[in-house]
């Protein structure tokens, strides 16, 4: 199967997208802390990708995307 390049796009001056610095659980941000701080997932829609500063304390920092009907994360690490 081919495949098809009209949904790729190419940012040469970097990605910038959402970052929402709100107070979420430290481990698991909840599907109710990612919708208070962008929106439904279906209202963001498929492919979404934000990012979650945990109460600017910078220590928990989550990468957050959406399929247009639920939220997932990776939880990041500060470097030492």
């Amino acid at each position: 199967m081919a495949t098809i390049h009209r949904d790729k796009q190419q940012f040469l001056a970097g990605v910038q997208t959402v970052v929402a610095v709100g107070n979420v659980h430290d481990t698991t941000p909840t599907a109710a802390e990612c919708v208070t701080e962008f929106g439904t997932a279906a209202s963001v829609g498929a492919g979404f990708v934000g990012i979650i500063n945990d109460a600017a304390g910078n220590v928990n920092n989550y990468l957050v995307f959406s399929n247009g009907t639920s939220y997932y994360f990776l939880k990041f690490t500060k470097t030492a």
